[in-house]
């Protein structure tokens, strides 16, 4: 027994050992990257221990190669130069600094107070960048939002919480009352073309949709979105989602899923199961292809997880 004691205590503290050894590498290596990414990426405030702040430390931008993809196969559709793109749940301001490069305005809406604050922060220099601390929906109202403390600031949804009623002394969970507004009624005051749109509003789709329909009908944007299997419905040997019956109805019949492709020149369409040790090998010896950024064509849905969808009126490819 006093054996198997002074194993398990060993084995904790290699672990400790070697825990703290990585850590240690890490920071090295962030340090290290630091000079890299002052010169190529905006200096975003983020919050600490949060998954947007962390793939931002590491990579110098939250989902660097979506937004290198929009770049390459959607805004050079687009004239950015003389239209406006709406940033829906807007975060931080990853997506809306890396649009503002673009556009001529930006226009991001973030509802949740904290997240304002920093959204607010990092776009302060960003002469064509406007923050808005509301949502966007289908209604003009005051809602009350519950957030756990112990999940991303990004992750709520105003779906479940309409009809919350308010807690006291709660130790994991924060309230915030949040403004929400219909879009269409602020188009009247906004004169340029608006172009595309982001949505980042965790199931929400639809509410904000159903609020911008004039907008829709009227300036034809692109909108980029996500849809997770959750919220496809079978209808019969055609699968969608009530998002996408919507964005059909309002003549977009056109979407595209984000991908790319590398041009390996040993690949083996003969021998699949040795393509993995064959990438393996040219990455070594030769180096890593370029990746090619490129929209496939979606004339049908898979019940699968989609992390960005592009919607059009008209063909794109």
């Amino acid at each position: 027994m006093k054996l198997f004691n002074f194993y398990q205590n060993l084995k904790e503290r290699i672990n400790l050992l070697k825990l703290k050894y990585e850590k240690s590498k890490t920071l090295k290596i962030l340090k290290k990257s630091n000079d890299e990414y002052l010169r190529k990426h905006p200096r975003l405030a983020i919050f600490a221990f949060d998954p947007i702040g962390t793939e931002i430390s590491v990579f110098g931008l939250f989902v660097k190669q979506e937004l290198e993809n929009l770049r390459d196969c959607v805004f050079n559709k687009i004239d950015v130069k003389n239209s406006i793109c709406l940033d829906v749940g807007a975060n931080i301001g990853n997506h809306t600094l890396n649009f503002s490069e673009y556009f001529k305005y930006v226009y991001a809406f973030e509802p949740h107070p904290e997240t304002f604050q920093l959204l607010k922060f990092n776009a302060r220099k960003s002469k064509n960048i406007k923050v808005f601390e509301f949502g966007l929906s289908n209604i003009n109202d005051e809602l009350l939002i519950n957030h756990s403390k112990y999940v991303a600031k990004g992750n709520f949804s105003l779906l479940a919480d309409n009809n919350l009623k308010p807690i006291k002394n709660s130790d994991l969970c924060e309230q915030f009352n949040i403004k929400v507004k219909k879009f269409d009624d602020l188009l009247e005051s906004i004169t340029e073309d608006i172009s595309f749109i982001k949505l980042d509003v965790e199931d929400y789709e639809i509410n904000v949709l159903q609020g911008m329909s004039k907008t829709l009908q009227l300036k034809s944007p692109i909108i980029f979105f996500e849809q997770y299997q959750n919220q496809f419905i079978s209808n019969g040997s055609v699968l969608s989602s009530p998002v996408i019956d919507f964005l059909k109805n309002n003549n977009y019949n056109f979407f595209y899923e984000l991908s790319f492709s590398r041009k390996w020149r040993f690949s083996s369409n003969f021998f699949p199961f040795l393509n993995k040790f064959i990438k393996i090998f040219e990455s070594i010896f030769i180096g890593m292809p370029k990746r090619i950024n490129k929209l496939i064509y979606l004339d049908k849905f898979e019940k699968k997880d989609y992390s960005g969808i592009i919607a059009s009126k008209h063909k794109l490819d």
